[in-house]
């Protein structure tokens, strides 16, 4: 795959050796908000449209809609562990994590519809398709492209003053994701929506042949700095990586990350159950 990349067209328009107001505005911000928009619509009413308008809650007496999503953070989990190994040991052209944003582009847009797109048949069927689109967005594109996302600032440059004003920049996509699935989203779009299918699945369709060409803005308005500086360095340390297996290992002794670990997953449960029930 890393020699496909090496065509020009796949190459960064961002040719300058600092940051740049548009790798900073196109390739920081307007790029990535797109996808916190979709996650965020995700996260706030997919639950509210699988019980609401699709009348999916009778499944199981209602514990598949309580349990799939349970079972689908813990294979994320590991999903999130291998797209690491994965991109630790990926090298092209590109650089190490920018080829994992557009790779990952396609793969959010189409999983997002396909949520939304629930089709008739039975319990099994349906809760299979759910299961599928679920696991297809959050477990393989979104662990891909947010992976890939949390690299690019430190990846882009050294100097920690450009890291910091990057950083406000990310900060700035959350901002605005929020504020329009909180506040634009129940006010003016649900209320329009309704409980028509259809019209959810129009809206999506619409919100995701809008994020793709925006993703691709973060592809190729950003540029790995850092990887290019120590290709060669990077190239030797990837033939002596240590096995994953004895990296767990080592995280486990130290006593800091394990209580991290655990604070992330009561922050993480914390928050689900927040989204889930705040729009009900």
């Amino acid at each position: 795959m890393s020699k496909h990349l090496d065509n020009k067209i796949f190459d960064s328009r961002i040719k300058s050796d600092n940051i740049s107001s548009a790798e900073r505005m196109l390739g920081f911000f307007i790029g990535p908000v797109s996808v916190m928009v979709m996650n965020s619509i995700l996260s706030s009413y997919l639950n509210v449209y699988y019980t609401d308008v699709v009348k999916l809650g009778v499944i199981w007496n209602g514990w598949f809609l309580t349990t799939f999503p349970i079972v689908v953070k813990l294979i994320d989990a590991f999903t999130y562990i291998a797209m690491g190994f994965v991109m630790d040991r990926f090298r092209s052209r590109q650089g190490v994590a920018r080829p994992w944003i557009l790779l990952s582009a396609p793969l959010l847009c189409v999983s997002m519809i396909l949520l939304f797109a629930v089709p008739e048949g039975s319990q099994f069927a349906v809760a299979l398709w759910i299961f599928f689109s679920y696991n297809l967005f959050y477990s393989v594109a979104y662990t891909a492209y947010n992976t890939a996302h949390t690299l690019m600032v430190p990846l882009s440059t050294s100097d920690p003053k450009e890291r910091g004003k990057l950083s406000v920049f990310t900060n700035m996509q959350h901002m605005l994701s929020g504020m329009l699935v909180a506040v634009v989203f129940p006010t003016k779009i649900v209320p329009m929506l309704g409980v028509n299918a259809s019209s959810w699945v129009r809206l999506m369709t619409v919100i995701a042949l809008i994020a793709l060409p925006l993703i691709s803005f973060e592809y190729f308005f950003t540029r790995e700095r850092v990887t290019e500086a120590n290709r060669s360095e990077a190239t030797g340390a990837a033939q002596n990586k240590a096995p994953l297996r004895a990296q767990f290992k080592n995280c486990l002794k130290s006593r800091l990350w394990v209580m991290f670990m655990i604070y992330l997953i009561f922050t993480q449960f914390a928050s689900r159950l927040t989204h889930i029930s705040t729009f009900y």
